[in-house]
């Protein structure tokens, strides 16, 4: 294990964010970066990008 962190910057994030009821709902996204990325197990992850 190591102290260090796999920053991803990019457009999108790999979840699209809407308000429903009043709260935040978060879904998935679909498509390139978000799909690849996600097979990733990597424990220390920011992702750093537009909800859409």
């Amino acid at each position: 294990m190591s102290n260090f962190s796999t920053v991803i910057i990019s457009n999108r994030l790999p979840v699209s964010v809407s308000r429903q009821d009043g709260e935040l709902k978060f879904d998935a996204s679909s498509g390139g970066l978000a799909t690849a990325m996600s097979s990733l197990e990597v424990e220390n992850k920011i992702w750093v990008g537009w909800p859409g």
